[in-house]
Formats: structure tokens, sequence, C-alpha cells
């Protein structure tokens, strides 16, 4: 079972649970098919953790977790010809369901290559910093429960407005409102825009944020990955790992942010779902960067 499954009331809607499918003539309950397996690097033959794994299109997903394995659900009569595995760091891979044991899939993926430009670096006596995005909180919230170990690979962020001067990202803030959780580790990213949507990433690999009980701001420290923005991005949160008590209901709230009318909200289900422009307010969630 994914998390995607336990989500009942709020921020993803139940489309997003295929465990259990209607019929549309007689409501008959369809049986589901499990599909499991391990991701590892082709190189050193080490388990890689969160990786997007999922079906390009749908809402079905799950990430990879901290041993490299995966569970994903799917009723039994979903055409899936093949999985796709996804990451910042690595080339995405295909896998063909019928050329696999569905209770055992071993998947090695290609680390990426990636070509590194020549940096100018120059002193300065004094940075100014600016904050682009929503850094004021309001009253209203969004959030879920019924949460397990693992995310599911869905995403929530903002589009950010370039405005003609190249700016440097210090940090990545967002708030979150209510966290009953021991702590959290969340998946930060940098989307390049393409025909209007998000496309490929700027991060040449994770970008984690951490948080534990009773945190209201949440920020990354992005300065030492020299990540220089000359164009509008999308920039993302996911929830990715998820500790607490067996005990309780393990909520989880974000709030909205005010102010900031050029950004846009952007959401997806699960990590290879469609993009949406979504209808809710933005998250309180910021860039502080300097020009």
């Amino acid at each position: 079972m994914t998390a995607a499954a336990h989500i009942c009331r709020v921020w993803f809607s139940s489309r997003y649970a295929f465990t259990f499918l209607l019929t549309s003539m007689v409501g008959q309950v369809l049986v589901s098919q499990t599909v499991k397996g391990k991701v590892i690097d082709d190189d050193t033959g080490e388990p890689i953790p969160y990786i997007s794994i999922g079906i390009p299109n749908s809402n079905s997903g799950v990430i990879s977790r901290e041993d490299g394995s995966f569970e994903l659900q799917l009723p039994e009569d979903f055409d899936v010809e093949a999985l796709w595995f996804s990451h910042v760091a690595y080339e995405k891979t295909r896998v063909n369901l019928s050329e696999s044991d569905h209770q055992d899939i071993r998947v090695a993926l290609t680390p990426r290559s990636y070509s590194i430009p020549d940096v100018e670096v120059r002193a300065s006596k004094r940075t100014d910093l600016h904050k682009l995005g929503r850094f004021k909180s309001s009253k209203t919230t969004t959030g879920q429960d019924g949460l397990q170990e693992y995310g599911w690979g869905g995403e929530w962020g903002t589009l950010i407005v370039y405005e003609n001067t190249p700016y440097q990202i210090h940090s990545i803030s967002f708030h979150t409102r209510f966290n009953s959780l021991d702590s959290l580790l969340f998946r930060i990213n940098i989307y390049q825009i393409k025909e209007g949507e998000p496309a490929a990433s700027i991060l040449k690999s994770d970008l984690f944020a951490r948080s534990v009980k009773g945190d209201k701001w949440i920020t990354v420290d992005c300065l030492e990955r020299n990540l220089w923005i000359e164009e509008d991005v999308i920039v993302t949160m996911e929830p990715v790992r998820f500790w607490y008590h067996k005990k309780g209901s393990n909520n989880l709230f974000y709030t909205h942010g005010k102010g900031y009318s050029e950004g846009t909200t952007w959401s997806r289900k699960s990590s290879f779902a469609p993009w949406e422009i979504d209808k809710r307010p933005p998250l309180a969630m910021y860039l502080t960067v300097s020009y």
C-alpha cells in the first residue's frame, strides 16, 4: 500500500489511490497486483534511496526506501507495459514488466554525467539579500493524515518569476502550521519551464530539508551549490520520509502564503503524474537570493 492511499481528505485527491477501483457497470472491486523490486547504482552496486518510480501520466507512483527496495500496487486490469525510474543524479530508466518477475525487479541505474561550466567568482564587501515568493504566512492551511513511512512522489510548489536580473539562491524556505510527526525529510526541487510546464530540474543531486516536531519555517541552505537563475523556475517540495510513533493520526499541515501575485501554484500527485495548476492558494514558500 502506498502512502497516497491513506490520504483521505486533503491535498491529493482520492483518484491517486489505485489499490481499489470500481468497475463502471457493476461496482465490483478489482483484485490488485503488487510489483516489488530493488534499485541499485550500476557502478557501485549500492542501493539507491528515494528513486521516483511510476507510470507516466498516471497518479500511481512510489519512491524507493532507504535500502533501495520498493513496492507498487496496481489493479489487475490496469494495462501497464513498463515502469519508469527517475532521479536527478541518474539516467531515466524504463523497465518492461513483461520481461521481468513482478515480485523481484532488479533495476541498475546509470549515474548521469554533467558538464560543469566555468564559474566566475567575484569578491564583494556586502551582500544584500532579497526574498522572492510568499514569505508571509496566512491562517489558511492544507494538510494530510494517516501517513506511512515513505512518500509517493507527490510535489507541490510555486512559480518564481524572473525579473531580468540574474540572482543566486542562498536558501529555500517553506512553512508548516501543524506537525505531529517526530521528524520529516523533504526533497526540494527547482524546475525549468518548457511549453508552460515544469520540465528538467536544474539540480545535479538531491537537495533535502529536514524538519522536527514544532518547526514552522523549514529552510535549506543552497549557497554552496552556486545556483544562478536567469529564467522563470518552479520550486517544489516533496515529503519523502516520515518518522513517527505508531499510535496517533500522524498529522502534517502546510501553511498557505500571502503576497507575490506573480507566482502560480503547481502540483502533481506522484512523480510521473501530469503537472496541474492548482486552484488553491500557494504555499508559504520563498527563495532568499542575492543579485
